[in-house]
């Protein structure tokens, strides 16, 4: 996430970083236009920016 700004160092290299994202909706609204539209843009924001929140590969 950070490895392109200047001065920072990678304290382990060799670790790796995962994560997981959970949404949760309420039943009731989670099949709503509003809803459905915010977690539709999540997703694209995800994918779109994926080498942002991936671990960085062993280098």
């Amino acid at each position: 996430m950070a490895s392109d700004k200047a001065g920072l160092v990678r304290l382990c290299p060799k670790k790796a970083v995962t994560r997981t994202y959970w949404t949760v909706w309420n039943k009731n609204q989670r099949s709503t236009r509003r809803v459905r539209t915010v977690a539709d843009l999540i997703e694209k924001i995800m994918r779109e920016d994926r080498a942002l929140v991936r671990p960085l590969s062993d280098e």
